[in-house]
């Protein structure tokens, strides 16, 4: 028997290159698995060309009690037979549209940002102890389902996150207008989600209340708290409207803030934002309605027409705001790009700064544009330069002349205008030997921001060379978690499509492990293939929790290093 059958726990992430294929062999070399993390494994990405039809992840796993495959963009279909799989993590996975498990005992599942998944009903049949369900960015919210497995009620603990606060509020009604419905369906309701919107709808009062106190600096604190509360009821509204009105500035600005952030594009909301643009006693309520407006996406003749004066304003931040805001809306007219241009030669540092991040953000990549931002790479601001940077990675023209002079601020003195550079070089996928070799270089940069950079850089160009492949295992050993994980991403982009790889390793990973000394645990972590990294540290715990296969929004307890 070989030593995959005596594996309890393992871990592969940011495996982008491997088979789908190879789930289904995982049943077969590994039956008592009993927890799997797959963590960004299928991502769909058009530059790489890796996955060409949506993945089908299909196997047999009596033993498994935990499944994570969050963050696999290019997941389809999840199609597995575990029965006592009791966590399951897809968050994420935007493709997955089907989902079977045939386990009757999931307790906890997390399907936040599946925004193709419309039907749980495979899933939901077998479920009876259910208590931890997010929904959260899903089309999976309807009556039929709930109205077909009302049990899924019961448990008082079950917590559903859905989209906003009226989404939840119609679901609630139609619920309890179900006469059929047993009266403990209808308890655990009130119980888990009524008191949470009560809760909710009991901050507003005070709040508005607040916002007409007599003094100033209590609205301001009440403008913001409403804004970042997120109920965007009629109400609140109509107050944060009267509010713009308001004597003194500084309540204006957060009145314009809060607007911009509850997200109601309404006439009478543009139509006030749009006033407060022109505000002729401060320039802090015009950059927050231009902030405002550009948050809230429309893209109006009218809105494009303001922001493009508001470009030429005498105070450098409210300039800065509207050039942000045309970069969000996304508006790319020869009118906006000129404009932009313009202020890209600005005297001040902050409207040069939100003029780049803007022509980045809007993606014309013409000659005028390109020739402009190679002339203000060189800006004696860092932060200007940074931008700079940024946007010509953006905007993906590799030609010589972008890379001479990116390579040149690798070397910068300021290290996010380091960090900038090698980010656009990885975006640009330009992998010549001198990119390389600065990349490389920018590995052993004293700041790990231009590390993890450099890291995440030479994944995305994918050149192996030993070289290479020493410098990034290398990394491994970084002190900074964000240093690791992009090498742990990049070394995995090394592999061979068909996975065989990475198959062959897991082998040796496993041989290796069980023949590490004083290490009691049927427990492999895969560290991208190669087996002299496994588990030098075998007895070793991460006190910062930095675990580089840790799914940053995995809700799941890991499960114990011991034998089962």
């Amino acid at each position: 028997m070989g030593v995959g059958a005596h594996l309890l726990r393992l871990d592969i992430a940011f495996a982008e290159a491997v088979s789908p294929s190879l789930m289904t062999e995982l049943g077969v070399i590994c039956p008592h698995l009993r927890v799997l993390r797959l963590s960004q494994a299928w991502r769909s990405h058009q530059r790489y060309g890796l996955l060409t039809a949506q993945a089908q992840l299909q196997g047999v796993f009596s033993s498994l009690v935990e499944l994570d495959v969050s963050g696999c963009t290019g997941v389809g279909t999840l199609a597995i037979q575990a029965p006592n799989l009791q966590r399951l993590n897809a968050a994420g996975c935007s493709l997955l549209s089907k989902v079977s498990t045939q386990s009757q005992v999931l307790s906890q599942v997390d399907f936040t940002g599946c925004k193709n998944l419309a039907d749980l009903s495979p899933l939901a049949a077998k479920i009876i102890n259910l208590t931890h369900l997010q929904l959260q960015g899903t089309f999976v919210p309807n009556l039929d389902f709930w109205q077909d497995y009302p049990w899924l009620m019961y448990p008082l603990s079950i917590t559903l996150r859905w989209p906003t606060l009226k989404v939840l509020r119609t679901v609630l009604e139609a619920l309890f207008q179900q006469a059929q419905w047993p009266a403990a369906a209808r308890v655990a309701l009130s119980e888990t989600l009524f008191n949470w919107l009560n809760q909710q709808a009991s901050m507003v009062k005070p709040l508005l209340k607040a916002l007409g106190d007599k003094y100033s600096h209590v609205r301001h604190e009440a403008a913001q708290a409403l804004g970042q509360l997120g109920v965007a009821s009629p109400v609140v509204i109509e107050a944060l409207l009267k509010a713009l009105g308001d004597e003194y500035s500084h309540v204006r600005h957060r009145a314009a803030q809060a607007l911009g952030q509850l997200g109601v594009a309404s006439p009478a909301v543009i139509e006030a934002l749009l006033k407060a643009l022109g505000d002729k006693y401060s320039s802090h309520v015009c950059q927050g309605a231009a902030q405002a407006l550009g948050q809230l996406g429309v893209a109006s003749p009218a809105v494009i027409e303001a922001l493009l004066k508001a470009l030429g304003n005498e105070y450098s931040d409210v300039c800065h705001g509207a050039a942000q805001a045309l970069g969000q809306l996304g508006v790319a007219s020869p009118a906006v790009i000129e404009a932009l241009l313009k202020d890209l030669g600005d005297k001040y540092s902050d409207v040069r700064q939100g003029a780049a991040q803007a022509l980045g953000q809007l993606g014309v990549a013409s000659p005028a544009v390109i020739e402009a931002l190679l002339k203000a790479l060189g800006d004696k601001y860092s932060h200007v330069r940074h931008r700079v940077a940024q946007a010509l990675g953006q905007l993906v023209v590799a030609s010589p002349a972008v890379i001479e002079a990116l390579l040149k601020a690798l070397g910068d003195e300021y290290s996010d205008v380091r960090q900038g550079a090698a980010q656009a070089l990885g975006q640009l996928g330009a992998a010549s030997p001198a990119v390389i070799e600065a990349l490389l270089k920018a590995l052993n940069d004293k700041i790990s921001d231009v590390r993890y950079a450099a890291a995440a850089a030479l994944g995305q160009l994918e050149v192996s060379s030993p070289v290479t492949e020493a410098a990034l295992l290398k990394a491994l050993a970084d002190e900074s978690f964000n240093v690791r994980q992009a090498a742990v991403q990049a070394l995995g982009k090394l592999f061979d499509p068909s996975g065989q790889s990475l198959r062959n390793l897991l082998n040796l990973a496993v041989k290796k492990h069980f023949a590490a000394p004083n290490h009691n645990s049927s427990t492999a972590t895969l560290l991208t293939g190669y087996p002299n990294t496994f588990f030098n540290n075998s007895n070793q715990n991460d006190n910062n929790n930095n675990n580089v296969f840790q799914s940053s929004n995995n809700i799941f307890p890991a499960m114990p290093n011991q034998r089962v």
